[in-house]
């Protein structure tokens, strides 16, 4: 992933010139940062570790530069989607007509766009939608820092403290990925937003909001299906002719199993070796692996999941700017970066976010999206029965479920992951927060309500998970918790912007259509996928099993370190509940052991900014 540092500062102010100069100074003053450009109020700099393989772009007249990578959009259905490396005069003539707007028509990608507005004395900074490479600010001596990696300001001397209320909402299992982070100076620009500085003041305004392209939906199922296929294997395609060899995780499970179909097509050089994790009961999933390696002649490595980790090394964790959950993350990453060593690999490819992009994952919210639009409400009764039939309950209890998720919506205005986690009867009393920090965490959800389902009329209910997960992609998961910034680049390749845009006019109600779960993305790969992959039903495996058992052994440590810790010193967790999952074994208690493992990435994470000199 690209790592960079960029500065904005108002080169009509003295202390602003000097601060920046200041900085900029203590920026070379290393010999780890190349200069892509600096004058007129905008310095930015790209670490050297990443310099090599992501080159950036410069735009005509000196007007700015983009980082990343970006690919030009196909005009034709057969057109393979293209890297851009150069920007001609006419298109750096729209960019600075448009102050980045024309590059989501244009182009798509991970990118962001720094653009000096020279006449009008402004600096732009644009995030592409749905890219993974992240940009986070803050603002010191009268100027604005942006980065990519937030362990690179320690060696610039900012003074950072904790944001107590981000995490409180992120312990509480609620919303919390906004603008701000869990450190009260640094915030994130979204994906799809665009920053002006000017007279340093510093503005925002979206380019690109995905409920946009659900207006324009794909009316038969064959159509979406073509589409889908299509846009899936046009995205797959572009981010892997990147690499030489890569490496993907192979869970067995359908999303993964796409991936490697497509990334095994005939038209592709990139060497791949999968790579499959299991542990025993039903987190042995080596049998759908198996299959569809066999089918597409892909080598495999089958690696069991070790339950010996001491769970100590979380004190290590990488300084990222909000604690990152991962729940195999402890044991699955240092053993990828070994084999990408092995292999020479460049790049850890992922399936995640397939359950909700290809549909697989069918919800009253599918059949409550039809009641949202009047015009489609003839295919309600149709998709009702589907959905009963899948989900093995009545019609009358499906179609009364759609009315109580869209009457649920209407009164509350916005949408809320907190809020739909208790509309589906999901307790806060499973969870080892207190109910003071719930109670202060629910005065506060309108501040950490995402932008984009501040308007929830304007929010189709079936695509609600899906963009949820967008945002979840493109916040924290292009952030690894345990591997360093110049490790291999690990990405889903399903989060791409004409992917997304695609699926979202695919109306939710047509993925489970005929009764099939992911109907849509079947019909799309049948020809492609082993009938063990494509006949294995709706379940799937997973590692809670090894979780428990990792858990148990790490018993001791975990009760020391969060009764002795930050959240329940700032009473956020609850130590009776603690004690109560502690005390015996954690297989037994009612509490999620999923909670526990993001209960410990926060605190270990709170104690690692704290150690390096973050103010609690």
């Amino acid at each position: 992933m690209t790592r960079f540092l960029a500065l904005v500062w108002d080169d009509r102010d003295l202390e602003s010139s000097e601060g920046a100069s200041r900085m900029r100074r203590q920026v070379m003053n290393g010999s780890d940062w190349l200069v892509a450009t600096d004058h007129a109020g905008l310095a930015v700099y790209i670490h050297q570790k990443s310099a090599s393989s992501r080159r950036p772009i410069s735009l005509q007249q000196d007007t700015g530069v983009i980082l990343g990578t970006l690919f030009r959009r196909s005009t034709s259905a057969m057109e393979p989607a293209e890297r851009r490396l150069t920007i001609d005069e006419r298109q750096s003539a729209d960019i600075r007509r448009t102050h980045g707007r024309s590059l989501v028509d244009s182009d798509w990608g991970s990118y962001i766009l720094f653009l000096r507005r020279s006449q009008e004395h402004a600096i732009s900074v644009f995030r592409g939608p749905a890219g993974a490479l992240s940009c986070y600010y803050l603002t010191r001596d009268r100027c604005t820092l942006f980065f990519s990696h937030a362990a690179d300001l320690l060696g610039l001397g900012s003074s950072l403290s904790i944001n107590w209320d981000s995490i409180r909402a992120q312990a509480a299992a609620g919303d919390y990925l906004t603008r701000e982070t869990g450190l009260s100076e640094v915030t994130a620009i979204l994906s799809g937003e665009c920053l002006d500085i000017c007279d340093g003041q510093i503005t925002s305004r979206s380019y690109w909001n995905p409920s946009r392209f659900c207006s324009d939906p794909v009316r038969c199922l064959a159509d979406a299906a073509t589409l889908l296929h299509l846009e899936t294997h046009r995205c797959i395609s572009a981010w892997a002719s990147l690499h030489e060899t890569l490496l993907l995780l192979l869970s067995g499970g359908l999303d993964s199993s796409i991936v490697l179909s497509c990334l095994r097509s005939k038209s592709h050089r990139t060497r791949v070796i999968a790579v499959n994790f299991y542990s025993q009961g039903a987190g042995d999933e080596r049998r759908f692996a198996r299959s569809m390696t066999e089918r597409t002649n892909t080598p495999l490595e089958e690696i069991p999941s070790n339950i010996d980790i001491d769970l100590r090394a979380f004190a290590d964790c990488a300084l990222t700017p909000n604690p990152v959950l991962n729940f195999t993350g402890f044991d699955v990453e240092p053993v990828m970066q070994r084999l990408a060593r092995t292999y020479n690999a460049t790049a850890v490819f992922t399936g995640e976010t397939g359950d909700d992009v290809f549909g697989h994952a069918p919800t009253p919210d599918a059949l409550a999206e039809i009641l949202q639009s009047p015009e489609n409400i003839h295919r309600f009764f149709t998709a009702a029965m589907d959905y009963a039939e899948l989900a093995r309950i009545s019609v009358w209890r499906a179609m009364r479920m759609a009315y109580v998720h869209l009457k649920w919506l209407r009164r509350i205005r916005t949408w809320s992951l907190y809020r739909h986690r208790l509309l589906a009867g999901r307790s806060n009393d499973s969870y080892l927060v207190s109910r003071s920090a719930v109670t202060v965490y629910e005065s506060m959800l309108g501040r950490f309500t995402h932008p984009w389902f501040q308007d929830a009329d304007n929010t189709p209910l079936g695509k609600a998970t899906l963009i949820y997960s967008l945002i979840k992609a493109t916040s924290s998961i292009a952030h690894s918790p345990f591997s360093a910034a110049e490790e291999p680049t690990r990405m889903s390749p399903l989060v791409s912007q004409p992917l997304l845009e695609a699926t979202l006019r695919i109306p939710s109600h047509m993925h489970f259509s005929g009764a099939e779960n992911g109907a849509v993305v079947r019909a799309a790969f049948r020809s492609a996928l082993s009938p063990l992959v494509l006949d294995r039903g709706i379940g799937k495996g997973t590692p809670a099993a090894w979780a428990r058992s990792l858990l148990d052994r790490n018993a001791a440590f975990l009760s020391e370190l969060l009764l002795g810790g930050w959240l329940v010193q700032k009473g956020i967790l609850d130590p009776q509940k603690i004690q109560e999952l502690l005390s015996s074994q954690i297989s037994r208690t009612r509490l999620g052991t999923a909670d526990l493992v993001r209960q410990v990435y926060i605190e270990t994470w709170l104690r690692r900014w704290i150690r390096e000199g973050a103010r609690p």
